[in-house]
């Protein structure tokens, strides 16, 4: 679990079966969107990686560049590398993957324009806007090379199904006071997320149009 003291708003935890939902997830399931504009030499950075299974679905993309994953717990990470070794994907480049502690909310030891691609998936509904998701995109866009695009993805809307609204109205209400804290000025809306991009410095006029109704897009450095 990540260590005390940390600068995170994350609730959900490393339970089994988080992880094991965690680890459903693969680069084409998550990044579909983003997929077709990596190239074989990019450094990817993917932030909030968890076990790793996007991550490592990015190698085969950047085949001659770089991936990295971190994330702020190092029990998960002991996974996402154990599965790095299981697939033997080299350690250092071409095509090499890394695995890394970090919080990007504290800063990461990278310098200034290290990577070409930085991808975040399912992290910033854990960030109540707009001083924590602000902060993190500030440091994600230092990371990024000049043109460098930004890729994320999270929930719009969350159902049950069968359709229950009051499963719904519960787990939503459960879900804003676990990660606003109570606070009822917060929004977690995804509406606030573009102007949050654009006062981190980022071109919404570059944006990705995705691929599919349902996937987010990306924004250029």
């Amino acid at each position: 679990m990540a260590s005390t003291g940390q600068m995170n708003n994350y609730k959900q935890g490393y339970s089994s079966q988080t992880v094991a939902t965690q680890q459903t997830r693969t680069a084409e399931s998550e990044a579909a969107f983003l997929l077709p504009y990596i190239k074989k030499t990019d450094y990817i950075l993917d932030v909030g990686c968890g076990p790793g299974t996007i991550t490592l679905g990015f190698v085969k993309y950047a085949s001659e560049g770089k991936t990295v994953g971190i994330d702020i717990s190092a029990n998960v990470l002991g996974r996402a590398k154990t599965a790095a070794n299981e697939a033997r994907i080299p350690k250092e480049e071409p095509g090499s993957i890394g695995f890394e502690e970090g919080n990007i909310l504290e800063g990461l030891a990278y310098p200034d324009n290290t990577f070409d691609v930085v991808f975040c998936a399912h992290t910033f509904g854990y960030m109540p806007p707009p001083d924590m998701p602000l902060k993190a995109l500030t440091e994600m866009r230092r990371l990024l090379k000049p043109g460098g695009i930004l890729a994320t993805r999270d929930t719009i809307e969350q159902h049950f199904y069968p359709r229950s609204m009051d499963l719904d109205r519960l787990w939503v209400g459960n879900f804003r006071r676990a990660v606003l804290k109570g606070d009822p000025e917060a929004d977690l809306s995804p509406p606030v997320m573009p102007a949050l991009f654009r006062r981190a410095g980022f071109d919404a006029d570059g944006a990705r149009r995705p691929l599919t109704p349902e996937l987010a897009g990306g924004w250029h450095h």
